[in-house]
């Protein structure tokens, strides 16, 4: 699937890429993909942060440190900081962090966010380890554990409000109450993650899909690649598959083959195998699946089984409670809505459920999300 797992980082960098030194702050003169967009530092060092964990996992102890230096001298030209550049060139083999307070953390981030087969503490606890080794100063291990988190409620169910109250809450200084429309007219390039990390969550925020995102992200101007980067990996979690096929096509074409062979296996090997997390139905509709474990070969089958029995009887809703949020699941149109918002949703985000990591599978009892 190729708009699956950090797909939308490197999209929102392509697409980013001709705009970061040529600013369009025009949304509808902005085009997506422009004649000599190309791959940059955030995709590089994405793909970097990705390779850590399939090497991990193959048995090749490695370090985030190891592989970033591994794929910035392997691909040197594509518009590194200069600290970084001094950094992964250093003749030292274990060269310190610099303490920088930039974006360049939070923009290689986003594998990590779908690795999480645990929770979201295990999300933050590895952001900071990506970022410290070059990005140690407080605001730039902040800039990518906002962006992971971000990336992480997205990714399992949460909408925008509770996003936005997380980061809020959680980050200081992240002020989320701000639009796009308001940050635009008065906007200039900075590289510093408290100057781009919030915008970039707020183009998400504003957005209607993931094209939307992307467009929003790029028309604030500044460091567009990095920004677009971020806002496109919160997007693409929170949108699913709408990434446009031609886009990743496009993108694909781009990538070089030991780029595309990080992307393929991170996803078949580490990242999102799917899991079931229907643990607990609701006894008032006269179901209890509470025992089903992800790891349950035959979770998917009961499932489908349970489904197609529902729609036979035409007992089709289900009610699920997910935290604190109850959902309404309606087989028959295979949807679900929030109790509170009442926003309706593909009830794929609930049969897929979250991912884990095959070669650490964890225990869960009682169950991770109170279902």
């Amino acid at each position: 699937d190729m708009t699956t797992s950090m797909f939308g980082a490197i999209v929102g960098d392509i697409a980013g890429s001709k705009y970061e030194h040529h600013n369009c702050k025009s949304y509808r003169d902005i085009e997506i993909f422009k004649a000599g967009s190309h791959v940059t530092d955030d995709t590089i060092l994405t793909l970097a942060t990705a390779d850590y964990y399939i090497l991990n996992h193959n048995g090749i102890s490695t370090t985030f440190q190891d592989v970033y230096r591994d794929w910035a001298n392997r691909y040197p030209q594509v518009g590194y900081g200069r600290a970084f550049r001094s950094w992964f060139s250093s003749d030292d083999k274990n060269p310190p962090p610099y303490n920088s307070w930039g974006n360049g953390a939070a923009m290689r981030v986003s594998p990590i966010a779908w690795m999480a087969h645990k929770d979201l503490t295990w999300v933050l606890e590895q952001a900071k380890l990506c970022a410290d080794v070059t990005h140690n100063h407080p605001e730039g291990v902040k800039g990518a554990e906002a962006t992971a988190a971000a990336i992480f409620l997205a990714r399992t169910g949460h909408d925008k409000e509770e996003i936005r109250s997380y980061l809020t809450q959680k980050f200081d200084g992240y002020d989320l109450t701000r639009t796009v429309a308001q940050i635009r007219p008065t906007y200039s390039f900075s590289t510093a993650a408290a100057e781009t990390v919030p915008e970039a969550i707020i183009a998400f925020l504003d957005s209607k899909d993931f094209l939307d995102a992307i467009r929003l992200a790029i028309s604030l101007g500044g460091d567009s690649d990095t920004i677009a980067a971020i806002a496109g990996s919160i997007a693409q979690a929170y949108y699913a598959t709408e990434i446009p096929d031609w886009m990743a096509q496009y993108c694909r074409t781009l990538l070089r083959h030991d780029q595309i062979q990080v992307l393929d296996a991170f996803w078949a090997q580490c990242a999102v195998k799917r899991a079931k997390w229907y643990y607990w139905l609701d006894a008032a509709v006269g179901r209890n699946a509470r025992g089903w474990h992800p790891f349950d070969p035959q979770a998917g089958a009961k499932l489908e089984s349970l489904i197609q029995k529902d729609k036979t009887k035409q007992q089709v809703q289900w009610k699920l409670k997910s935290g604190s949020i109850w959902y309404y699941i309606d087989v028959s149109t295979m949807t679900q809505r929030n109790a509170t918002t009442g926003r309706v949703r593909p009830i794929r985000r609930f049969l897929e459920g979250e991912y884990f990591h095959p070669h650490e599978p964890p225990i869960y009892d009682p169950p991770p999300f109170d279902l």
